[in-house]
């Protein structure tokens, strides 16, 4: 059984790194290969290529749900559970970058607004006048 197949039986595993946002560094320290290796394995073995970019994608889009999910949170404010529960009031700043970007059309800070264009403007000379 060659390195590869180790890894080809990790694939699950892959995944489940990656779906958890662990950094691509640590992914390899735990299937025990180096950066080298990695990066040949993906050249080498179109499956990995694939496995390894649909997970890069499938974790981008986890972890820009996450993200936008805590500052909504932060804008609206929130309740602390359990024990010690407390309020966090709502942030402005976070309210104004999430409607800044969420809406841009209504509440970005610049406006763009259409100017009818002039017709030319002709001067002429004549020498009289110098």
């Amino acid at each position: 059984m060659s390195k590869y197949d180790n890894i080809r039986n990790s694939f699950d595993e892959i995944r489940r790194c990656y779906l958890a946002l662990c950094p691509e560094s640590e992914i390899i320290q735990k299937l025990g290969i180096s950066r080298r290796t990695f990066d040949r394995y993906r050249s080498e073995f179109p499956e990995f290529k694939v496995l390894i970019e649909e997970c890069r994608e499938e974790a981008e889009r986890k972890a820009a749900e996450e993200v936008e999910n805590a500052l909504l949170k932060r804008a609206t404010g929130y309740e602390t559970g359990g024990d010690d529960s407390r309020h966090i009031p709502p942030d402005v700043r976070a309210a104004i970058f999430y409607l800044k970007n969420r809406r841009p059309g209504k509440w970005r800070d610049r406006h763009e607004v259409a100017v009818p264009e002039l017709a030319p403007i002709r001067l002429t000379l004549e020498e009289s006048s110098l």
